[in-house]
C-alpha cells in the first residue's frame, strides 16, 4: 500500500492548486474513498485533505517570502479558493495571518 500512498502523493503535490476531491484521489488509489481515506491515514499519520493542506501552505509560505505578490496573489496561486479560507487556515496552521508571517519573515527583515 505504501507505494500507492506514494503515487496519491505524487498526485497531491503536482496539482495541489487544483480544487482536489476525495473521489478523485480514492479513484487513483483504486479504493473506495472510506477505505482510502483510512488507508492514507494509517500510512502518514495525517489524513489526504490536511496532507493536501500542509502542501498549499508550504507554497503559500514560498511564495510570502520570497515575491512581492498580494497576498490575495498568494491565495490563489497557493491552490485556495478564497481570500478568507486562505487567510483562515493560514492562521489556524501557522498561528499568525499571512501578512504577519510576510512580515516576520519575508526576505526584506532576512
Amino acid at each position: 500500500h505504501i507505494k500507492l500512498i506514494v503515487n496519491v502523493c505524487n498526485y497531491i503535490n503536482e496539482r495541489y492548486t487544483e480544487n482536489i476531491k476525495m473521489d478523485d484521489i480514492a479513484n487513483i488509489a483504486g479504493f473506495s474513498k472510506f477505505h482510502f481515506a483510512r488507508l492514507f491515514k494509517q500510512v502518514m499519520n495525517i489524513s489526504w485533505y490536511d496532507y493536501l493542506i500542509n502542501r498549499r501552505i508550504m507554497q503559500a509560505e514560498k511564495l510570502l517570502t520570497g515575491s512581492d505578490l498580494s497576498i490575495m496573489q498568494v491565495a490563489m496561486k497557493s491552490g485556495f479558493g478564497s481570500l478568507a479560507t486562505f487567510n483562515r487556515v493560514f492562521k489556524s496552521k501557522r498561528q499568525c495571518t499571512p501578512t504577519e508571517y510576510r512580515f516576520f519573515y519575508g526576505r526584506k527583515n532576512a
